[in-house]
Protein backbone atom coordinates (compact mmCIF):
# COMPACT_ATOMS: atom_id res chain seq x y z
CA UNK A 1 0.00 0.00 0.00
CA UNK A 2 1.37 3.08 -0.94
CA UNK A 3 2.15 5.43 1.89
CA UNK A 4 0.48 9.28 1.81
CA UNK A 5 2.07 12.29 1.75
CA UNK A 6 1.14 14.06 4.81
CA UNK A 7 1.10 18.08 3.79
CA UNK A 8 1.98 20.61 6.50
CA UNK A 9 1.25 23.73 6.13
CA UNK A 10 3.44 26.45 7.46
CA UNK A 11 2.65 28.73 9.58
CA UNK A 12 3.52 31.99 9.07
CA UNK A 13 5.58 34.16 11.35
CA UNK A 14 6.21 37.99 10.87
CA UNK A 15 10.06 38.51 10.01
CA UNK A 16 11.63 39.99 12.91
CA UNK A 17 14.60 42.58 13.06
CA UNK A 18 16.55 41.49 16.08
CA UNK A 19 17.11 38.36 13.56
CA UNK A 20 19.67 41.26 12.06
CA UNK A 21 21.91 41.02 14.87
CA UNK A 22 25.61 41.54 14.50
CA UNK A 23 25.56 37.92 16.62
CA UNK A 24 23.04 36.46 13.99
CA UNK A 25 25.16 38.26 10.91
CA UNK A 26 28.16 36.46 12.06
CA UNK A 27 26.69 32.64 11.55
CA UNK A 28 26.04 33.47 7.61
CA UNK A 29 27.97 33.51 4.90
CA UNK A 30 27.35 32.96 0.93
CA UNK A 31 26.82 30.04 -0.59
CA UNK A 32 29.50 28.36 -2.25
CA UNK A 33 29.01 25.20 -3.78
CA UNK A 34 31.35 21.98 -6.03
CA UNK A 35 30.07 21.92 -9.74
CA UNK A 36 31.49 18.50 -11.83
CA UNK A 37 32.89 19.06 -15.14
CA UNK A 38 33.99 16.61 -16.10
CA UNK A 39 33.73 17.62 -19.81
CA UNK A 40 36.94 19.40 -18.60
CA UNK A 41 39.11 16.45 -17.59
CA UNK A 42 40.53 16.51 -20.96
CA UNK A 43 42.15 19.63 -20.96
CA UNK A 44 43.71 18.17 -17.79
CA UNK A 45 44.76 15.08 -18.61
CA UNK A 46 42.53 13.47 -15.73
CA UNK A 47 41.29 9.59 -15.97
CA UNK A 48 38.73 8.26 -16.02
CA UNK A 49 38.55 7.57 -11.98
CA UNK A 50 38.76 11.80 -11.71
CA UNK A 51 35.94 14.71 -11.68
CA UNK A 52 37.35 17.85 -12.25
CA UNK A 53 35.25 20.33 -10.53
CA UNK A 54 35.02 23.89 -9.90
CA UNK A 55 33.70 26.27 -6.93
CA UNK A 56 31.01 28.93 -7.59
CA UNK A 57 29.44 31.39 -5.35
CA UNK A 58 25.86 32.60 -5.24
CA UNK A 59 25.33 36.40 -6.65
CA UNK A 60 24.81 39.41 -4.45
CA UNK A 61 22.06 41.75 -4.76
CA UNK A 62 24.51 44.73 -6.87
CA UNK A 63 25.55 42.08 -9.37
CA UNK A 64 22.04 40.53 -9.65
CA UNK A 65 20.48 43.81 -10.68
CA UNK A 66 23.38 44.71 -12.88
CA UNK A 67 22.72 41.74 -15.09
CA UNK A 68 19.09 42.62 -15.34
CA UNK A 69 20.30 45.83 -16.31
CA UNK A 70 22.24 44.69 -18.94
CA UNK A 71 19.55 43.09 -20.56
CA UNK A 72 17.40 46.14 -20.55
CA UNK A 73 20.02 48.31 -22.02
CA UNK A 74 20.86 45.93 -25.21
CA UNK A 75 17.21 46.10 -26.04
CA UNK A 76 16.51 49.83 -25.84
CA UNK A 77 20.05 50.61 -27.45
CA UNK A 78 18.45 48.12 -30.37
CA UNK A 79 15.41 50.35 -29.97
CA UNK A 80 17.20 53.56 -30.43
CA UNK A 81 19.28 52.22 -33.33
CA UNK A 82 16.36 51.10 -35.30
CA UNK A 83 14.45 54.79 -34.56
CA UNK A 84 17.15 56.74 -35.29
CA UNK A 85 17.67 54.38 -38.58
CA UNK A 86 13.81 54.28 -39.57
CA UNK A 87 14.25 57.45 -42.24
CA UNK A 88 15.13 54.42 -44.97
CA UNK A 89 14.27 51.01 -44.95
CA UNK A 90 17.96 50.35 -46.26
CA UNK A 91 19.57 52.02 -42.86
CA UNK A 92 16.47 49.98 -40.87
CA UNK A 93 18.05 46.88 -42.11
CA UNK A 94 21.23 47.77 -41.63
CA UNK A 95 20.75 48.42 -37.88
CA UNK A 96 18.59 45.45 -37.54
CA UNK A 97 21.38 42.82 -39.32
CA UNK A 98 24.14 44.47 -37.21
CA UNK A 99 22.06 44.01 -33.72
CA UNK A 100 21.62 40.45 -34.53
CA UNK A 101 24.89 40.07 -35.35
CA UNK A 102 25.66 41.05 -31.62
CA UNK A 103 26.05 38.38 -29.31
CA UNK A 104 22.61 37.72 -27.54
CA UNK A 105 22.32 39.37 -24.54
CA UNK A 106 21.48 36.23 -22.51
CA UNK A 107 24.87 34.85 -24.02
CA UNK A 108 26.50 38.26 -22.41
CA UNK A 109 24.70 37.40 -19.29
CA UNK A 110 25.84 34.04 -18.72
CA UNK A 111 29.34 34.70 -19.63
CA UNK A 112 29.25 38.45 -16.87
CA UNK A 113 27.38 35.83 -13.89
CA UNK A 114 30.33 32.40 -14.60
CA UNK A 115 32.58 35.35 -14.61
CA UNK A 116 31.74 37.63 -11.32
CA UNK A 117 30.74 34.12 -9.27
CA UNK A 118 33.45 31.98 -10.07
CA UNK A 119 35.49 31.25 -7.13
CA UNK A 120 37.70 28.43 -8.13
CA UNK A 121 39.54 28.32 -10.31
CA UNK A 122 39.77 32.21 -11.12
CA UNK A 123 39.75 32.50 -14.94
CA UNK A 124 39.44 35.36 -17.18
CA UNK A 125 37.07 36.56 -19.25
CA UNK A 126 38.49 34.95 -22.36
CA UNK A 127 39.14 31.81 -21.07
CA UNK A 128 35.36 31.60 -19.70
CA UNK A 129 34.28 32.21 -23.23
CA UNK A 130 36.88 29.74 -24.89
CA UNK A 131 34.87 27.13 -22.40
CA UNK A 132 32.02 28.55 -23.39
CA UNK A 133 32.34 27.81 -26.80
CA UNK A 134 34.40 24.76 -26.79
CA UNK A 135 32.40 22.98 -23.88
CA UNK A 136 28.84 25.11 -23.72
CA UNK A 137 27.20 22.88 -21.56
CA UNK A 138 29.54 23.64 -18.74
CA UNK A 139 28.80 27.53 -18.92
CA UNK A 140 25.07 26.23 -18.12
CA UNK A 141 25.69 24.39 -15.28
CA UNK A 142 27.73 26.61 -13.85
CA UNK A 143 25.09 29.46 -14.34
CA UNK A 144 22.28 27.52 -12.89
CA UNK A 145 24.11 25.97 -9.99
CA UNK A 146 24.99 30.05 -9.52
CA UNK A 147 21.59 31.27 -9.70
CA UNK A 148 20.19 28.25 -7.38
CA UNK A 149 22.30 29.49 -4.85
CA UNK A 150 21.87 33.00 -5.28
CA UNK A 151 18.10 32.24 -5.18
CA UNK A 152 18.13 30.16 -1.57
CA UNK A 153 20.22 32.94 -0.65
CA UNK A 154 23.09 33.06 2.46
CA UNK A 155 23.70 29.66 4.49
CA UNK A 156 24.72 28.94 7.77
CA UNK A 157 28.26 28.73 8.22
CA UNK A 158 29.78 25.58 8.35
CA UNK A 159 31.82 26.08 12.09
CA UNK A 160 28.92 27.65 13.42
CA UNK A 161 26.83 26.46 16.47
CA UNK A 162 22.72 26.78 16.74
Amino acid sequence: MAEEKKIVERKKVSFDKKALSSRNKSKIEERKAEVEVPELNILMGLGDDETAIMIVRQMYFEELIETQQNQVDFMRNLVEGVLEAAVSKNAVEKEVREALSIKSPQVGEKINVVEKCLVEPKLTRQEIIYIGKMFPTVILRLYNKIMNLTNRGADLKKNSSG
